[in-house]
């Protein structure tokens, strides 16, 4: 790989794949889409079933949120058979629902593990140019998460206490198996039109929110299994004569930092070797005077 090359191509390709601080309007319709239908597909729940039944606004929304989240109390379950044949379609589209906000928490996973893989990269580099590059913790936005559904716990636990008359282990039971999604059935809630509201509200927000503490909290160790790995493979670099000539693609004696960060990035599993040569290819295709570099007034 020649020198030509250089540290801005070397950081460029360090940082590649990793997360912008402004998600662009696609970004945001991969989430807004799987919202605007769940809003959508509860209310037509709820409208059918206050239609069907004569239930009331609170009662079908409550019904309704228990179903999408999964909990399943079994206090309100369909009587007759149009309304067992429409909750046949209405759980598999519920599912699917929830299958695609697991999916973002996936997708989530994997941009967190793809940024500290691709940081610890760059800061190489930038420690190498006198920029170094403060290390961020890892387990930061897994402990804010946790923070953020002790406090929706806590809350459904003062409700089942204060607002249901529940004792405290009754009140952390029902908590949990909540959140959790369990839902046995043995325990739930004093039907009134607050307490049916509070619970629809504080289902979407409980449930949601431990699912992405345990997303968070698996990406980080996710994260530092694979930090380990890669400060490994960076202590073990060119320790011997043979992984001298390894790295040294053009055999001229020397190491570039383009042919360093090739070398690397093939032993962490980070790319491919064949899509590094189409990579390279596909330069030395633009670079038509063969000179390591790309004029402007060679890109037409």
């Amino acid at each position: 790989v020649s020198k030509a090359y250089g540290t801005n191509l070397v950081k460029s390709i360090a940082k590649v794949g990793k997360p912008t601080e402004t998600q662009s309007p696609a970004d945001r319709m991969q989430w807004l889409k799987p919202l605007a239908f769940s809003v959508l597909f509860i209310f037509v729940g709820v409208a059918y079933f206050m239609a069907r039944l004569g239930w009331s606004f609170s009662k079908a929304l409550y019904f309704c949120v228990v179903t999408i989240t999964t909990v399943g109390y079994g206090d309100f379950y369909p009587i007759d058979s149009a309304s067992k044949l429409f909750i046949v379609a209405y759980v598999i589209c519920a599912i699917s629902a929830i299958a695609t906000y697991l999916s973002g928490v996936v997708e989530g996973v994997i941009e967190k593990q793809a940024e500290h893989l691709t940081n610890a990269l760059s800061r190489q580099f930038d420690v190498e140019q006198g920029k170094e590059e403060p290390e961020e913790g890892i387990f930061t936005e897994a402990i804010q998460s946790l923070a953020f559904f002790t406090l929706i716990f806590v809350i459904g636990v003062g409700f089942f206490v204060f607002g249901q008359k529940q004792s405290l282990v009754n009140a952390l039971y029902l908590t949990t198996i909540s959140s959790s999604t369990v839902g046995y059935g043995d325990l739930t809630i004093e039907h009134t039109a607050r307490a049916e509201l509070f619970t629809s509200v504080w289902l979407v927000f409980s449930t949601i929110g431990l699912a992405k503490v345990i997303g968070d909290f698996s990406a980080a160790f996710a994260a530092k299994k694979q930090q380990r790995f890669i400060d490994s493979v960076l202590e073990t670099a060119l320790t011997s004569t043979g992984d001298f000539q390894q790295v040294d693609s053009d055999n001229d004696g020397r190491i570039t930092k383009a042919e360093f960060l090739v070398s690397m990035l093939e032993r962490m599993d980070l790319v491919q070797k064949n899509d590094l040569d189409d990579i390279l290819g596909r330069f030395d295709e633009l670079d038509l005077d063969g000179s390591g570099y790309v004029d402007r007034s060679e890109v037409k």
